[in-house]
């Protein structure tokens, strides 16, 4: 299983619309858009690992602030939920930003 569609399984316990890049027209707020903003794949003196350092951003739209305020603890508890995910995922560094 991918990164990807493990971050959106997380998001979708918080929120049931989650799209990845952008939301298709016409959707009702409230909703989250995720995207990959960069990649990079870690190398040692053997080479290239299997291993890649991703960042990315993560956006909630709502129509109300109180929406926001109200999931974007939930969200930031999902994504702590991915550490050590089944023994898959490694991640040694998380940096969360709000705006807003």
């Amino acid at each position: 299983m991918k990164f990807e569609e493990i971050l959106r399984s997380k998001l979708k316990e918080v929120m049931v619309q989650v799209y990845p890049i952008v939301a298709p027209e016409g959707v009702k707020s409230p909703f989250i858009v995720f995207k990959q903003r960069n990649l990079k794949y870690v190398k040692t003196l053997d080479g290239y690992t299997k291993f890649a350092e991703g960042y990315y951003d993560i956006a909630l739209i709502s129509n109300t602030y109180d929406g926001l305020a109200s999931n974007k603890e939930n969200i930031k508890d999902k994504i702590l939920e991915l550490i050590g995910y089944k023994d898959v995922i490694h991640i040694q560094d998380i940096s969360i930003e709000f705006n807003g």
